[in-house]
């Protein structure tokens, strides 16, 4: 089951900590973020549809990401800076 992360203009640090803790409460999650929709999830890695979601959804993927362990400020950092990049490069596109 995905795990809503909220409206894409909410901004991407407000969407990066809640990536981080569904990250954090799952183990490894991907996160995807559509401008389609204006929506990003989160997707466990438990989840049985991982896989097909992953594959159905490629262009909205932002990363996969694993909990390191206490370095929690620093996954999300690197979520959001991946969050960045994903949308601004694809609004040029």
């Amino acid at each position: 089951m995905s795990i809503p992360l909220g409206p894409i203009t909410s901004g991407t640090m407000r969407l990066a900590m809640r990536a981080r803790d569904a990250v954090v409460e799952s183990g490894q999650a991907a996160i995807l973020a559509s401008r389609i929709t204006g929506m990003a999830v989160a997707v466990p890695y438990t989840d049985p549809s991982f896989d097909w979601l992953i594959r159905r959804h490629a262009e909205h993927l932002v990363g996969v990401y694993t909990d390191t362990c206490g370095k929690t400020s620093e996954l999300r950092q690197q979520i959001q800076d991946d969050m960045t990049h994903h949308l601004t490069t694809r609004r040029a596109a």
